[in-house]
């Protein structure tokens, strides 16, 4: 895996089940040389090995790694939908997404101008979601 870019991380409202804490979001840019499904497997491994336990859908959790894309690619499968169903409707999608795609390493990518115009035209609302200012455990990894 190699990191392209990586979002600021959003301190957001529980969005579904309302009984928990906030979450902190985020969205990263990556290549990954094998396909969508093996790079599901290999995130669901991490999800497992930092304590995540599958219960109530949208419940506590201590993280959750969703894939959004596979650059233009549509995957429908048993496992795995992408592009992913719902990160139209979810502002702590669109917001780190926006300041992705506008970093140094993506914003001269024209492979990325379908996804830009495509988030640009995006009305949704910032309720609920918040810049977090405090610390994250990969600060050391985009130093």
């Amino acid at each position: 895996v190699r990191l392209l870019a990586i979002s600021d991380a959003f301190d957001s409202d529980p969005v579904g089940y309302l009984n928990q804490n906030n979450f902190l979001n985020l969205c990263l840019a990556i290549v990954y040389d094998k396909n969508p499904e093996s790079l599901l497997t290999e995130t669901a491994k991490i999800e497992a090995e930092l304590g995540r336990i599958r219960t109530i859908k949208d419940g506590p959790r201590t993280i959750d790694i969703d894939l959004l894309f596979n650059e233009r690619e549509v995957v429908q499968s048993n496992s795995l939908t992408l592009p992913h169903p719902r990160w139209r409707e979810r502002g702590f999608v669109i917001y780190p997404l926006r300041q992705i795609l506008q970093s140094p390493v993506l914003a001269n990518e024209n492979c990325w101008d379908w996804l830009r115009g495509e988030v640009s035209q995006i009305k949704i609302s910032d309720e609920g979601l918040r810049i977090w200012n405090g610390p994250t455990p990969w600060n050391s990894i985009i130093a």
